[in-house]
């Protein structure tokens, strides 16, 4: 019993220090859908070569965001042409940029079935498919956005805020020519916002500036009152947030590495833990050596440390309880620090979504309770 106890003790302690200091291997998470333009384009009759062309353009998409830049066009057929485009956050590449589009794939026919033309945002992709050629023009008409809960204090910050976007708007468009940019600013000693900006890669540095800046000045109108937010359009895209929610892979940034390590970590750790596969957190190594229900155990106490709210966390005692007892009913952990933000997996309801029609725009508003 001694050893069982010491054995799970390791066990756990490894967990808390591999989770503070060592880079995760992400794991794939099921893509969280955002939205569509389905709703504004009509169901039709299309002809069965179309309908084979559409399926060989989702197949190719598929298959070629595996080893692309994270984003491709295409054009399938002679007759009756499907042109496809897809491309994946500035912040994801390779297996999980394809892992992401090949859900879209998947799912595209389902949420759009009979369209001419579709376009379907995920968290981390946009995959889109017309009749007609697309490629390089800017969209603008349509916008969706996502809210959190909560309200800006001081209202100061909303300057702070709209300078900082344009800041990150001209790295991506002028000073790096990405048409994309992630980073961060201190709003106080003890405060920090996070954003991204994102273009389709098909357009030219002008082009994603404009799509940028409309997207800017929506909000004022439908998201400067709350401190997270995300806007997008057909071509772009803007998130601010008050925690962290993008991976550093191929930018520099000014966030030192110790945090910038530890959100990637408490993120990935979160949303597997929410998916109910914490055990994918175990080095393969260590899998023939540790009982899976403990290590689950060990998991859960260690989020319960890593909880935003300092206040919610178990003290050292409670913790020592905790191990000791196997018995002993766990609170379900709250979002840890550096937690993905307003867009939750688990916080998406289909229900809390509501839409906004006007008579040329269209704007599509999801609230997101927090």
């Amino acid at each position: 019993m001694l050893g069982a106890l010491l054995n799970l003790r390791s066990t756990c302690f490894a967990f808390l220090f591999l989770l503070s200091f060592r880079p995760l291997i992400m794991k794939a998470q099921t893509p969280i859908y955002v939205g569509s333009n389905c709703q504004n384009n009509p169901q039709q009759h299309l002809s069965s070569e179309y309908k084979t062309n559409i399926k060989k353009m989702l197949k190719w998409a598929s298959s070629d965001s595996a080893s692309s830049k994270g984003y491709n066009s295409t054009r399938i057929g002679n007759e009756s042409l499907v042109y496809g485009y897809y491309d994946c956050r500035g912040d994801v590449v390779g297996y999980f940029c394809q892992f992401c589009v090949s859900n879209a794939a998947r799912e595209v026919p389902r949420r759009c079935p009979n369209r001419v033309s579709a376009m379907v945002w995920y968290d981390y992709c946009i995959l889109k498919y017309s009749n007609e050629r697309f490629f390089g023009t800017v969209l603008t008409n349509q916008s969706w956005h996502a809210l959190g809960t909560k309200n800006i204090s001081n209202k100061a910050e909303i300057q702070k805020d709209e300078d900082f976007v344009r800041s990150l708007i001209t790295k991506a468009t002028k000073e790096t020519n990405q048409l994309y940019y992630m980073d961060y600013f201190n709003l106080s000693f003890t405060q920090r916002r996070f954003g991204m900006v994102q273009c389709s890669r098909d357009l030219t540095n002008e082009g994603c500036r404009q799509c940028l800046e409309a997207m800017l000045t929506q909000v004022p109108i439908c998201c400067g009152q709350k401190i997270g937010w995300l806007i997008l359009s057909g071509t772009c895209m803007i998130r601010y947030d008050h925690q962290m929610f993008y991976l550093l892979n191929n930018q520099t940034s000014s966030l030192p590495v110790p945090n910038m390590q530890t959100a990637e970590e408490l993120e990935k750790a979160w949303r597997i833990w929410c998916a109910g596969k914490c055990l994918e957190l175990m080095d393969p190594i260590l899998v023939k050596s540790f009982i899976g229900s403990e290590v689950e155990r060990c998991i859960h106490i260690g989020l319960l440390c890593v909880q935003e709210d300092a206040k919610d966390r178990p003290t050292m005692s409670d913790v020592v309880v905790m191990l000791v007892s196997e018995t002993m009913a766990l609170p379900k952990p709250k979002h840890p620090a550096f937690s993905t933000g307003i867009m939750d997996s688990d916080e998406v309801p289909t229900s809390k979504r509501s839409k906004n029609l006007s008579n040329n725009d269209v704007t599509v508003s999801i609230s997101l309770p927090r």
